[in-house]
């Protein structure tokens, strides 16, 4: 049963039930033994208050990338997903990347020195996605929550892709969206 996050309802006073799966509407049910157990999947909890994620061509340069960035209406997006011509993800830029081309177009430095490769490959007006893109972290829409929520714990992230059977980005599945559903006692 691990793998599941779920809701235990006794029904044993209703009726007895034997050891079956069934699914309805986007839940996945496990009756055992009077426990209903109940699967929330991606489906159900993303796009609950996310915006539509910030897409970007590959060959798209950085300039127009942190346009996208600063015009959102409500700015949530950490991270922009990048896509090849087939509308397949094939990466995403972060919003710390972001902050980086703004830091060296303005001459501004933190506490950590940027390398001579990274202020000529920021400063170049030929930057494009994929040459700062990063791998993608990508969930499918069918996917359990709790699994989406350990592959960010692994990745150390708090935005998710998310994609359909064809490997189309839906939406983005923010962190937020996953913790308002997980119940702790």
């Amino acid at each position: 049963m691990e793998g599941f996050i779920f809701c235990a309802v006794n029904i044993l006073k209703y009726k007895k039930v034997v050891d079956r799966f069934f699914a309805a509407d986007n839940y996945f049910f496990h009756l055992d033994w009077g426990l209903l157990i109940i699967m929330i999947t991606i489906s159900d909890v993303f796009k609950n208050f996310m915006v539509e994620p910030i897409l970007v061509h590959k060959n798209e340069k950085i300039k127009s990338i942190h346009k996208k960035f600063i015009m959102q209406k409500v700015p949530i997006c950490r991270c922009a997903y990048v896509i090849d011509d087939y509308k397949q993800i094939v990466g995403r830029i972060t919003l710390r990347k972001i902050m980086n081309y703004v830091a060296i177009k303005k001459a501004l430095t933190g506490n950590k020195p940027y390398s001579v490769n990274t202020l000529f490959q920021y400063i170049s007006p030929d930057l494009v996605a994929e040459n700062i893109m990063g791998p993608a972290i990508v969930v499918d829409i069918d996917q359990s929550l709790e699994e989406a929520f350990q592959l960010m714990l692994d990745k150390n992230v708090e935005e998710a892709a998310v994609v359909d059977k064809d490997g189309h980005v839906l939406g983005d599945l923010n962190i937020y969206e996953v913790l308002k559903k997980i119940e702790i006692d």
